[in-house]
């Protein structure tokens, strides 16, 4: 006599191919989230230094291929540190403080129609530095004390001259580097210590 098998009477020994790929693809979610933690990448002053120094480069360029003068602005501080670039058609004589001082009582429109005009290249608009550095001081023909605060600039002559400066930037701890600006080649020295005009003297 055949024996006959009710396989609906019998209890489930095993996983269906749906719990397998739900509980797979929860075990990857978890993977990838946990290794994110683990492994985030600690912020590179390296590739901080890079950018300014392409920049440099990139904007000395323009410079001579507009015959005109620009700037690479700064915010300078721990607060909201961003950069960006300014253009003024034509060569510029490079103000000294006492100068801008005295133009500190002129209207906005006096302002703009002597003033620099903001640059669509090498980018368009302000750009945040990589937290968590931040610009802690620059040292320029115009501040030669430095500042540590409030806009500063390193201009860009026609000629492909560069403003003889140097800028500090520090990760808010220990470490502070000086990127230091050639005014004849506008190549970018980067020093690893807080250096000032006096230190290049």
């Amino acid at each position: 006599m055949l024996k006959t098998s009710n396989k609906a009477n019998l209890p489930s020994s095993g996983f269906t191919l749906l719990e397998i790929l739900i509980v797979l693809t929860l075990v990857v979610l978890l993977f990838t989230f946990g290794l994110n933690r683990i492994y985030k990448p600690k912020p590179n002053f390296k590739k901080v230094a890079r950018e300014i120094t392409l920049l440099a480069k990139e904007t000395r360029q323009l410079a001579r291929l507009k015959n005109s003068t620009y700037r690479i602005a700064f915010n300078i501080g721990e607060k909201n540190p961003q950069y960006w670039v300014e253009y003024f058609p034509g060569a510029v004589l490079i103000k000294s403080k006492i100068t801008l001082d005295k133009e500190k009582d002129l209207s906005d429109e006096e302002k703009k129609a002597k003033g620099f005009k903001p640059s669509d290249r090498p980018f368009k608009g302000k750009k945040d530095l990589t937290a968590p550095f931040y610009f802690k001081r620059l040292d320029t023909l115009m501040f030669p004390d430095g500042i540590s605060e409030g806009e500063g600039f390193i201009h860009f002559s026609p000629e492909g001259l560069v403003e003889k400066s140097l800028i500090q930037v520090t990760d808010g701890k220990q470490n502070t580097w000086s990127l230091v600006f050639n005014p004849i080649t506008g190549y970018v020295d980067v020093v690893e210590q807080a250096l000032t005009f006096a230190d290049l003297k």
